[in-house]
C-alpha cells in the first residue's frame, strides 16, 4: 500500500466485511490490485452471516433441541450462548486473517465517510486515516430493525436475533406460551397493524380484523 502520514491509497476501497464485500476483496488482491477494507466493528469482521445471524441463530437451535426436560432452562441457555459465541469468535477470526493475511489487502477498523467521489475519510477511534481509490464498493450489510408499533421498542420482553445471542439471561419468564427447547415462555399477543388485528396462534385463527 501507498502510505503518507495518515493517508493510503488503494486500487479498491471496500467498505464493509459481509459476504459480497469480502468476496471481491479477496478475489481483486489475488489479481494484484491493492485493497483496502473497512469495517466498522472488530466484532463484524466476516459480516451479519457469521456473527449475529445464520450461524449463531442456527446453533442455538441446534443446542436448544439437546436439551433434556430435567436440564435447568437458565444453565443451559447460559452454556449455549457460550459456546455460540465462541464459534462466532471463530468464524471472526478466520475472516480477518483470511483477507488481512494476503499481501495486497489490509482490513482497517473504523467508521468511513465520504469525503468525494475518490475519497474517505475513517475515524478508527486512535486517529483518522484519508483512503483515495479508484473504485469505491459499499457493502455496509443491514440491522434488525424493531416496527414502529407504540409501545413495542420499550417493551422489556422486545428482543431482536441480535440482542438474543449477546444476553446469558433468560427472558419472558412471565409469558403464557412456552418455547420447551429452552424453557423460554413467549406471549404472542393480538397487536393491530394498519387497522387489522394480528392474532396469536392462541386464538381463532379467523380473518384478520374479524
Amino acid at each position: 500500500m501507498a502510505t503518507t502520514n495518515d493517508s493510503l491509497h488503494a486500487d479498491l476501497l471496500v467498505i464493509g466485511f459481509g459476504k459480497g464485500g469480502k468476496t471481491v476483496a479477496a478475489k481483486m488482491g489475488s489479481l494484484g490490485k491493492r485493497v483496502l477494507l473497512v469495517e466498522r466493528s472488530d466484532r463484524m469482521y466476516g459480516g451479519t452471516c457469521p456473527n449475529v445471524g445464520c450461524v449463531p441463530t442456527k446453533a442455538l437451535v441446534h443446542h436448544s433441541r439437546k436439551r433434556r426436560p430435567e436440564d435447568s432452562p437458565q444453565e443451559w441457555y447460559e452454556r449455549s450462548i457460550g459456546q455460540v459465541q465462541a464459534l462466532t469468535k471463530l468464524f471472526r477470526g478466520a475472516n480477518y486473517e483470511g483477507l488481512n493475511g494476503m499481501d495486497t489487502v489490509t482490513v482497517i477498523t473504523g467508521k468511513a465517510a465520504f469525503i468525494d467521489p475518490h475519497t474517505v475519510g475513517v475515524d478508527t477511534g486512535d486517529g483518522r486515516l484519508t483512503i483515495t481509490a479508484e473504485t469505491i464498493l459499499l457493502n455496509t450489510g443491514s440491522e434488525p430493525v424493531i416496527p414502529g408499533i407504540p409501545g413495542l421498542r420499550e417493551s422489556q420482553y422486545t428482543v431482536t436475533s441480535a440482542d438474543l445471542i449477546q444476553t446469558t439471561v433468560l427472558a419472558a419468564r412471565d409469558h403464557r406460551r412456552r418455547i420447551p427447547r429452552l424453557g423460554v415462555r413467549l406471549d404472542l399477543p393480538a397487536v393491530r397493524l394498519a387497522g387489522h388485528r394480528l392474532r396469536s396462534r392462541a386464538e381463532d385463527p379467523g380473518p384478520l380484523g374479524r
